[in-house]
């Protein structure tokens, strides 16, 4: 888990009840699984590549200019092995070739990314990719984009937490 404020990097170990920390440099945005044991770890200040075993830390790199008052909110890798990083000021995927591809945001657009600050990223068990925004949530599926806010039912615009159960989409709103 992560202490967000300290900051730190924390890992419980059910079987023995140990717990280890290792601080970091910077706020911790994400947390993805990497190969080999090792983590992808969405820093204040970029991308790393983790080693528990070592407590290494590998600039990975930063997919967007690092700019006073943005941040790296939040990291996954989907089943395609794609690396998906969103920040304040937007969402990236990391292509084949390693390069970072900005995905836009345009509000008057509904197929495309509802807005440029990303709360939360979910792949739900379809395979689909769900993006929580401060204006709604958005849904990137096999290429297509869709978006949904409060005219489609959502309580609140900003969606901060998505989780699904048995089938059924839950997301959190503020």
């Amino acid at each position: 888990w992560v202490d967000l404020r300290a900051p730190a990097l924390y890992r419980l170990d059910p079987g023995s009840g140990d717990t280890r920390r290792w601080p970091m440099p910077a706020l911790i945005g994400a947390v993805a699984l990497a190969r080999d044991g090792k983590l992808m770890l969405a820093l204040a200040t970029g991308l790393f590549l983790f080693d528990p075993g070592t407590a290494a830390m590998t600039p990975y790199l930063a997919p967007e200019p690092i700019e006073l008052g943005n941040r790296l909110n939040e990291a996954k890798c989907d089943r395609q092995g794609r690396l998906w990083v969103g920040s304040r000021r937007g969402l990236q995927r990391r292509r084949d070739d390693g390069a970072f591809e900005p995905i836009a945001s345009d509000p008057e657009d509904p197929a495309s990314l509802a807005n440029g600050l990303v709360e939360r990223l979910f792949e739900d068990s379809r395979g689909r990719l769900w993006i929580g925004t401060q204006e709604g949530v958005s849904l990137y599926d096999q290429g297509l984009w869709g978006s949904f806010g409060e005219q489609d039912g959502l309580p609140s615009p900003r969606v901060v937490a998505i989780t699904e159960v048995e089938g059924a989409l839950w997301f959190g709103t503020e």
